[in-house]
């Protein structure tokens, strides 16, 4: 009601809120902090960077899905982000609105699928001329070399995570087929190139669960 209320006061066609979460195998929460929106282009690309609005933070007007339609049913992951690409102002109220719940039936655990989903949301983006542009103004690589870098991200991320070797092999197979190569990550804090990317993941993954074992 706080949010709705914050809309109506605002003549707000979209607003977002703070979300804090819940881990179900620790029993203990945390406050997911979201912040105010002001650039969602660099959101949109980088999965390196945290996306600032998750769904269930999110309250559009009817007006928004009569202007631009319903999320896109063909995709199970970021089909809000593609809502966000035409212009519509995000609006920020400072308070908790929403609980996320993280368990191990999470869709974002099911890894090869959100992997094809990714792809799938990379290539729909390099087909719209906006996106387009701003990727080669911004960060200076074309659309697909920002999408090799994501998802060698999100697959540098999955071996430090403990993703099984049965879902990597699989992962591995998906970007043969859709024609992704791994390419160095852009930001200083993991870039590096070849096999030491994914060297540093190995060795990030082993210190995690020796440290586990340890307790």
């Amino acid at each position: 009601m706080l949010q709705l209320k914050f809309m109506l006061d605002e003549n707000s066609k979209l607003s977002f809120c703070e979300i804090a979460q819940y881990f179900e195998d620790t029993k203990t929460s945390s406050l997911r902090y979201v912040g105010e929106l002001f650039d969602v282009f660099p959101s949109l690309y980088n999965t390196w960077f945290t996306y600032p609005c998750p769904i269930h933070s999110l309250l559009f007007k009817k007006e928004i899905f009569e202007t631009f339609g319903n999320f896109r049913e063909e995709f199970f992951a970021a089909e809000d982000r593609l809502l966000s690409i035409n212009g519509i102002k995000f609006q920020y109220i400072p308070f908790i609105g929403g609980w996320r719940r993280q368990h191990n039936n999470n869709m974002t655990k099911k890894r090869l699928l959100i992997h094809r989903n990714m792809i799938h949301y990379y290539k729909t983006l390099n087909n719209i001329n906006e996106v387009y542009e701003y990727v080669q103004k911004h960060f200076c690589y074309s659309g697909h070399e920002m999408m090799n870098a994501n998802m060698s991200y999100m697959y540098y991320l999955d071996i430090i995570n403990g993703t099984s070797s049965l879902q990597l092999h699989e992962i591995r197979n998906l970007f043969k087929k859709e024609n992704v190569q791994f390419f160095p990550i852009p930001i200083p804090a993991v870039r590096s190139r070849g096999s030491r990317f994914f060297l540093k993941a190995y060795i990030i993954r082993w210190l995690r669960k020796i440290t586990t074992l340890a307790k």
